[in-house]
């Protein structure tokens, strides 16, 4: 399957095998099989590998298929601009960043415990969190957006 998709979407992808063994739940030659029809890549990867309690990341130019509690420890920072969110909402920086920190994986910021971090900075908001948290900020990010326009 891992060799199919990376065919299909031009895209390498590699087994972290390490990660897997520490884990000791599932090999890297554990057969999956799915039969899905248009959905996305992200999405065939959520379906495919959320069962084996395995998830994907873009690092280092690949894409990198590992467990969830190595994904959790590998953190990048990303800078997203909001003043237009704010202007428009009428609310603080602050305001947002409590928004975001409540509504998305909420568990995983460092004010409860988590590795995640968020700070305002002007109209900037400076996140340092997993790839996938990432994707779902973009997703209440453009949401908001669109509810400005």
């Amino acid at each position: 399957m891992i060799t199919y998709l990376s065919q299909l979407h031009g895209i390498q992808i590699v087994i972290d095998q390490q990660a897997l063994a520490t884990q000791g739940d599932v090999a890297s030659s554990t057969p999956v099989t799915v039969d899905l029809k248009e959905v996305t890549l992200r999405s065939a990867l959520d379906l495919m590998l959320g069962h084996l309690d395995l998830t994907y990341m873009v690092t280092d130019e690949v894409l990198l298929i590992t467990t969830e509690d190595d994904a959790s420890e590998r953190l990048n920072t990303r800078v997203y601009s909001v003043g237009e969110i704010i202007t428009h909402c009428g609310q603080s920086p602050d305001d947002l960043l409590d928004l975001i920190t409540a509504t998305v994986d909420p568990t995983t910021w460092s004010d409860v415990g988590g590795t995640g971090a968020i700070v305002s900075f002007g109209s900037t908001l400076v996140i340092s969190q997993t790839d996938r948290t990432h994707h779902k900020i973009e997703g209440l990010l453009g949401a908001l957006q669109k509810s400005v326009q």
